[in-house]
């Protein structure tokens, strides 16, 4: 068996794998944190963009895509997986739920977890039951759609302003808005359909 993956995993059933998922995962995120937030926000765009553009600050988290599943016991034992790297140090907290824009969007559902590391940005990790519409987009397109940087915009109207003017722009549309969540944080998710790309603005309350 080879170590050489590349994400998404053709099926969360593929236990053995997960180890070197978590690797690529990990590497994906050291990737968008070398690169940054004002790199995060071209390639959403597909263009050069001005410096400092809208507010946003440095990268608040990174999303990234783990794969499909067709049996939810599957969903439990990566989450068990997770448990393990707690109880190991490398992550110090894990909370996970279903998720919002998989059945809205994509027409089937889905999971999000949301797992602080002891070092470095936090990650946020999916995965979508192979249903329906979702499970006729190819492998690449689904890590696209479900992958993505959250950038920090220094305040709430920030947050706002900026997910006004991008929405305005062609082709550009709000996937999920929320202003002052339990926590108080105040965050909007875009997708591009030009370019494929997700991106999420952040303020933490």
């Amino acid at each position: 068996m080879t170590t050489a993956i590349t994400l998404p995993l053709d099926s969360l059933s593929a236990h053995e794998l997960y180890p070197f998922a978590w690797s690529e995962i990990e590497r994906e995120v050291l990737r968008r944190q070398t690169l940054g937030a004002q790199q995060a926000l071209q390639e959403f765009l597909g263009e050069t963009v001005e410096q400092d553009v809208h507010g946003i600050e440095d990268l608040h988290h990174v999303a990234v895509y783990l794969g499909d599943y067709t049996d939810d016991r599957d969903v439990e034992i990566w989450h068990r997986f997770l448990l393990e790297l707690k109880a190991q140090g490398t992550l110090s907290k894990v909370q996970y739920g279903p998720s919002y824009v998989a059945p809205k969007y994509y027409g089937t559902q889905g999971w999000w977890f949301s797992l602080e590391r002891a070092e470095g940005l936090s990650v946020e990790v999916f995965c979508c039951r192979h249903h329906g519409r979702w499970s006729r987009y190819k492998p690449e397109q689904r890590y696209r759609l479900m992958s993505h940087a959250a950038v920090s915009v220094s305040t709430a109207d920030g947050v706002e302003r900026a997910l006004s003017a991008l929405t305005s722009q062609l082709g550009v549309k709000m996937l999920m808005h929320t202003v002052e969540d339990e926590l108080g944080h105040t965050y909007g998710h875009l997708l591009n359909e030009t370019t494929l790309c997700v991106l999420e603005l952040v303020h933490q309350g």
